[in-house]
């Protein structure tokens, strides 16, 4: 949409209304102009007065609006560029492009969650243990090594920590 209503080598003018989509202004023209606002309203008075009343703009109005609309330009281009065809939350990359879609981890983090509540009646070094054990695959040997303690005592943790899981959750 064209928003400069008159251009000459001494002054443009501006249609306010279309510039600016809600503007409330009493004023709906621009008058922008590298001159002083008192010549231009002395010599041009007879050709803008059609115009009035207007505000008065230095011309370095028109190169920010330049650059302005530019970077919305590029902005619309990236956004035309960069959009899929399908939108993120409906699911149709998934059906349509099953390859890139991500795997379902819902079903893990139950079992973390659930497996994160077994160990709620264990100490901290129960705890720390039974999960270097059985998520890590730490050998005793390897937890022994790594807490600088001996391998029975790093053995009758873990055995502790197992038989208090079973006994407060009465798996066996």
């Amino acid at each position: 949409m064209k928003t400069i209503i008159e251009s000459n080598e001494n002054y443009s003018v501006i249609d306010l209304t279309l510039e600016y989509e809600n503007w409330t202004g009493k004023e709906r023209y621009g008058v922008v102009s590298e001159l002083e606002q008192s010549y231009v309203e002395s010599t041009f008075a007879s050709e803008l007065e059609g115009y009035a009343p207007y505000i008065f703009m230095d011309s370095s109005f028109l190169e920010i609006r330049r650059e302005f609309k530019n970077n919305e330009k590029k902005f619309e281009m990236r956004m035309l560029r960069d959009t899929t065809t399908f939108d993120y939350d409906s699911g149709l990359i998934e059906q349509e492009y099953p390859e890139i879609a991500l795997p379902d981890f819902s079903k893990e983090v139950c079992e973390m969650i659930e497996f994160e509540k077994k160990l709620s009646c264990l100490t901290n070094i129960e705890k720390k243990r039974i999960i270097q054990f059985c998520k890590h695959q730490f050998t005793i040997s390897e937890i022994a090594e790594e807490e600088g303690i001996s391998k029975a005592s790093a053995s009758r943790t873990i055995a502790r920590a197992i038989k208090k899981i079973k006994k407060f959750w009465k798996m066996g």
